[in-house]
Formats: structure tokens, C-alpha cells, sequence
């Protein structure tokens, strides 16, 4: 068994290690891709994660991540979802919980998986976690209203001064940023991106 020295929840919190945005970048590529497995590279069917969160994401030490914690995943080998059976009804974590985990007798589904994405790729641009639970409702439509939600001073790269070679990866960063208001936290699941786009 490979050991796996970080966990990208304890990255976010303590900067160990510092990343860079190449890195980030790499790191958001493969989280994305075990998703996208997960979803349509199964051969027996569909894997619902249902709680994927920077907790949930192991780092090595080469850098690669690494999804982990199955515990609340679903197998379907049909289009039909799962209701998804825990304590308040909600399976996952709720600061990456999609909202329609939060309706009445929630159905596990991958547009959900795509949600929770597309806020752990947020907290790996960002370089830290997004904003406590009771904030997440204000946030959300903050981020749908207005595509600009980010500062750019939040950006480790910061637009200001930013040297040449950089300018790249600010545009890498700012691509993503649109795509997640744009794809990902749509309130209705189904016009949500598919993890192939992601």
C-alpha cells in the first residue's frame, strides 16, 4: 500500500506544503479525474461519490492527488438514483453538500458529486477552505450574481505586477473560476457539467 503523507484539507489549513499554482493546477486536474472515473469509467456502473471535500482528497508526495473515503458512495448500474439514507437526511459533509441534499428525501446523484467539486477546485485556487457552513447560502448567490466574486487579491498570483510568465496562469485561474459559476453551482442539478467537462 502506497503511503500518502498529506491530506488537502490539512494543505488548505496549515500552507503544508506550499503549492504552487502549476501544482494546484495539477492537483485540481487529477481530483477532477478521479471523478470522472468514478462516473464513467467504472465498468460496472456509475460511482456516486457523496461526500467529496478537501478532507477526502489525499496528496503524495509527488504532488498527485488521490481520492479517498468511499464510505458514503452509491453504485448505480442504472440511470435511477439512490435516496440517500443518513442522519437528517443529508449524506456528505454539508459545507460541500449540493442543495438539493438539503430538499426532502435528496436522491444521491453525480451533478451533486460535480457541486462538491467544483468548491474543493474553488478552495485550491483560493488556497484555503471557501467559508464556514452558515455563510455557504449568502456566498453562493454572491458567486451567481456576480462573476467577479473573487478579488484579485485573494489570488496568490496577483494580477498587479504579475510577471509575464505568470500571465498564463492567471488565465488558467480565471477560465476555471467562470466555468464553476457558469457549469457547476447551478441550483438545478441537471444543467450541471458533467464530470467529462469538468
Amino acid at each position: 500500500m502506497e503511503y500518502v503523507p498529506f491530506q488537502l484539507g490539512h494543505v488548505l489549513d496549515c500552507g503544508d506544503p506550499v503549492l504552487d499554482a502549476i501544482q494546484r493546477l495539477r492537483i485540481m486536474c487529477d481530483v477532477a479525474e478521479g471523478v470522472q472515473y468514478l462516473h464513467e469509467g467504472v465498468p460496472s456502473g456509475i460511482i456516486v461519490h457523496g461526500d467529496i471535500k478537501p478532507a477526502n482528497v489525499l496528496i503524495t508526495a509527488g504532488l498527485r492527488a488521490k481520492l479517498c473515503d468511499f464510505g458514503l458512495a452509491a453504485v448505480k448500474q442504472t440511470v435511477s438514483s439512490m435516496t440517500v439514507s443518513s442522519i437528517g437526511g443529508v449524506g456528505g459533509t454539508p459545507n460541500w453538500c449540493a442543495p438539493e441534499m438539503f430538499q426532502p428525501n435528496p436522491k444521491k446523484r453525480s451533478p451533486g458529486d460535480i457541486w462538491s467539486l467544483s468548491l474543493v477546485l474553488w478552495e485550491l485556487m483560493l488556497e484555503q477552505h471557501v467559508v464556514p457552513f452558515q455563510a455557504m447560502p449568502a456566498m453562493i448567490r454572491q458567486v451567481m450574481i456576480s462573476p467577479d466574486f473573487i478579488p484579485a487579491s485573494h489570488f496568490p498570483l496577483a494580477k498587479n505586477g504579475m510577471a509575464v510568465e505568470e500571465s498564463a496562469e492567471i488565465e488558467a485561474f480565471d477560465q476555471v473560476h467562470a466555468f464553476l459559476v457558469d457549469r457547476c453551482w447551478t441550483v438545478d442539478p441537471l444543467p450541471r457539467a458533467r464530470s467529462a467537462e469538468v
